[in-house]
């Protein structure tokens, strides 16, 4: 099974939506404060699913072309950088 789709299914699991994750939208790490405890996924599967996103979002990088990039103000170098990092790496 591929990242984005143990994702889905870890969060369906748990029934909590997936949110389309951006490069440097990583703010689901943390528990949200108005959802009940009982609600809240473990600390392990947050930790896992930043790790998924991370790798989708590098990987969703990696394919944008030079013009998408400038429209970003993303360089190629950091895209490079970004792109280099392992999941596990913010």
């Amino acid at each position: 099974m591929a990242c984005p789709e143990i994702c889905r299914h870890l969060a369906t699991l748990e029934g909590i939506p997936i949110m389309k994750a951006t490069m440097f939208q990583y703010s689901d790490v943390a528990p949200a404060p108005h959802v009940p405890e009982r609600h809240q996924p473990s600390k392990l599967a947050r930790i896992f699913r930043t790790w998924c996103r991370r790798a989708v979002s590098r990987q969703e990088l990696a394919k944008l072309d030079e013009r998408l990039l400038q429209d970003l103000g993303i360089s190629e170098q950091a895209r490079e950088a970004e792109v280099s990092k392992p999941f596990w790496r913010a």
